[in-house]
């Protein structure tokens, strides 16, 4: 770090520059750190699991809707809402 200040002071007309990214990047250190010490970056199984069974509920509720109450203009706007929250949820 006392080399990439040298090079700071050595080019003044890029100097203000280079601090405020030097300044930023230690900035995103402390950052990293702190969400690590928390345990942001640690997954978790079951949201994921939960994610998935949201995903085919709605997609099985599309189908079902279609299946059930057949192909009118209600049941086909309701099936499409299920079929589009569950490619939505799907991104």
């Amino acid at each position: 770090m006392n080399q990439q200040v040298m090079f700071v002071v050595q080019t003044k007309s890029s100097a203000c520059f280079c601090f405020y990214q030097l300044a930023l990047l230690e900035d995103f250190h402390e950052l990293r750190e702190k969400v690590e010490k928390s345990g942001l970056y640690r997954r978790n199984v079951t949201f994921y699991v939960a994610i998935m069974a949201h995903i085919l509920f709605f997609d099985a509720l599309g189908w079902w809707t279609m299946k059930t109450f057949g192909t009118g203009w209600l049941s086909y706007f309701v099936a499409s809402v299920f079929l589009a929250t569950a490619q939505v949820r799907s991104l």
